[in-house]
């Protein structure tokens, strides 16, 4: 390749990486002039003028606002334009679907939406979110062009790069990237399907108890346990997309030596979750949730037994809190491991679980810090059901940014 050639491309990396510097440090500092980004990005006043004034002209970057000057002209401040676009985010988690339309900033929800009493997510199900959609960017009047992403939290394995459904057993007719592409198909625009618990992880990451920290786990402990690693300030998401499912995690070895395999009661899942410790408090006290009737533990009706369970732990039932208790500790096993291993800064804790936080938490941080060198960061979710959402609002914008940045030249 000739010179002029390698030149060009040269010329071409410069301006990419000026213009996402300039964006980055707009997005993330109010009110700045273009001396003051010259100072913080320590570039030229010609190059940073040239940059913002072509990101002015597409409408990236606005001029809002004079400031303030002791001497000569006023300085005009310039800001990332929030409304260049906006994502939709869906949270397929759990029994009610959330979606939330949010502009680019990622902290303005301008409409949030429910989908109510979903079991299995099928084609109907489905059906109705797209409706959901499509009436919150009629009432907002936002135009098709603007819908720049719809990010979906999506239970199972997810392939990351493509968003396949591998495995969901609660999607039903929907295989490989069909979800993705049926949502493509309606609303022309970019569609991504991540893993629940690792939308979780993003949204306190982004905006919520992890903000502060570089590496650390984030645990929901609800019906089930999952998990979401978030390691040097980036999404852990694995070779398969399945990194972070620390309820098969196998705990009790000595069964599974002996046996040979691995078996429901030896997983962390059946140990820690709440339907998990339902299940053995069922088992040690049988007549305690009488009123729900007998047999099998009814899925949906998990909640009513939580509040059952929750309430004898409050009342000072010693069978129920030990029980609770030993969870616990069999988490506190699990995660001095992790620790250990990925060097984390901390450990943050959601779910269901915290509405008994006074009983479930001090001997799991008791725990970690008599069994692990250093003091432990054993910390609760700011988020709380709103995680996943909010992880999808933010996993969608740093996409459209992304895009932004590869058209930029």
């Amino acid at each position: 390749m000739s010179s002029k050639g390698n030149k060009g491309i040269n010329h071409k990396q410069i301006k990419v990486t000026n213009q996402t510097l300039i964006i980055n440090e707009v997005r993330k500092s109010d009110g700045l002039s273009r001396s003051d980004l010259a100072r913080a990005l320590r570039l030229s006043a010609p190059s940073i003028s040239t940059n913002i004034d072509e990101l002015i002209s597409r409408e990236i970057i606005l001029e809002k606002g004079i400031g303030s000057a002791a001497f000569g002209r006023k300085p005009i401040h310039i800001e990332f334009n929030n409304e260049y676009g906006y994502v939709v985010a869906v949270d397929m988690s759990g029994g009610a679907f959330r979606i939330a339309l949010s502009d680019l900033s990622g902290t303005n929800i301008l409409e949030y939406g429910l989908i109510s009493d979903v079991v299995q997510i099928t084609s109907e199900v489905i059906e109705r979110t797209m409706n959901t959609i499509a009436e919150m960017l009629a009432r907002r009047k936002i135009p098709p062009h603007k819908l720049l992403c719809i990010c979906i939290g999506s239970p199972g394995f997810i392939e990351p790069s493509t968003g396949s459904v591998v495995y969901a057993p609660r999607i039903v007719g929907f295989t490989g990237t069909s979800l993705r592409d049926t949502f493509a198909e309606r609303f022309n625009t970019l569609v991504l399907i991540k893993n629940d618990m690792n939308c979780a992880a993003v949204g306190e990451h982004l905006f919520g108890t992890g903000q502060h920290y570089y590496s650390f786990i984030n645990i929901l402990i609800d019906v089930g346990i999952g998990s979401g690693l978030i390691l040097n300030e980036k999404l852990y998401e694995g070779a398969r997309g399945s990194a972070g499912e620390i309820g098969l995690w196998v705990n009790d070895t000595q069964e599974a030596v002996r046996q040979n395999k691995v078996t429901l009661n030896n997983m962390l899942d059946y140990q820690v979750s709440v339907f998990g410790l339902i299940c053995q408090v069922r088992e040690a006290k049988p007549d305690l949730f009488i009123s729900l009737g007998q047999g099998e533990v009814n899925l949906h009706l998990v909640p009513e037994y939580a509040q059952i369970m929750f309430n004898a732990a409050r009342a000072g039932d010693e069978q129920v809190i030990s029980i609770i208790r030993e969870a616990a500790i069999r988490l506190g096993c699990v995660l001095k491991n992790l620790y250990e291993l990925l060097d984390l800064e901390a450990i943050i804790i959601g779910g269901l679980i915290l509405e008994i936080e006074d009983i479930f938490m001090p001997p799991l941080e008791q725990f970690l810090n008599d069994n692990v060198s250093g003091k432990v960061k054993v910390l609760t979710s700011s988020l709380g059901d709103k995680g996943v959402i909010y992880g999808a609002i933010g996993q969608g914008i740093n996409h459209v940014l992304v895009d932004i940045i590869n058209r930029i030249a």
